[in-house]
């Protein structure tokens, strides 16, 4: 959808967020998790140039004539500009330098490990379960069966091909959690 199509369509957005593959969100998040999909991961943050408006433009400086033309295309291109931005203020506060001491003793080191378990955790997430697919399908379809034994798993189908039977045995394992 292009991009005048969204805002004619839309005339309430003040914005829309634009992906390399034409796709229009209102949301940049949600257009960000989309541009993850893609290629070209890019997204462009584009405004309703209804909702844009300048008021009381002024400009200072020996640039005046070149920022005149600028405002006047981006008018024409984007509709009028707006700002409401609080002057700039350059009373800033006076920088100190006491600085809190700097301590050079490092933090105690503890050495007790955390305990270690050679037995997996329930599978829960799909990386998980493909981890110990991976691990499962190093051994024979008789040391799956065997394992599966030690988790309190019945294999109903013993002749089933590995992947079939390693599944199997991942679903019931999953199940019992």
């Amino acid at each position: 959808m292009k991009k005048e199509e969204v805002f004619k369509e839309n005339p309430h957005l003040k914005e829309a967020h634009f992906t390399s593959d034409g796709q229009a969100f209102y949301n940049e998040n949600d257009a960000k998790n989309h541009a993850k999909t893609l290629q070209d991961t890019n997204v462009e943050c584009v405004l309703n140039p209804d909702h844009i408006k300048v008021e009381d433009a002024e400009v200072v400086g020996d640039d005046a004539n070149e920022m005149a033309e600028f405002l006047a295309e981006q008018a024409t291109t984007q509709g009028p500009v707006t700002t409401d931005a609080a002057p700039v203020t350059t009373d800033a506060a006076p920088v100190t330098t006491d600085a809190a001491p700097v301590t050079t003793e490092p933090a105690p080191v503890t050495t007790e490990a955390a305990p270690v378990t050679t037995e997996p955790a329930p599978v829960t997430t799909d990386l998980e379960r493909q981890q110990l697919f991976d691990e499962l399908d190093q051994k024979t379809k008789a040391e799956i069966i065997a394992w599966a034994k030690t988790k309190s798993i019945e294999v109903k189908n013993k002749t089933a091909n590995k992947p079939t039977l390693i599944n199997e045995v991942l679903d019931a394992l999953k199940a019992k959690k």
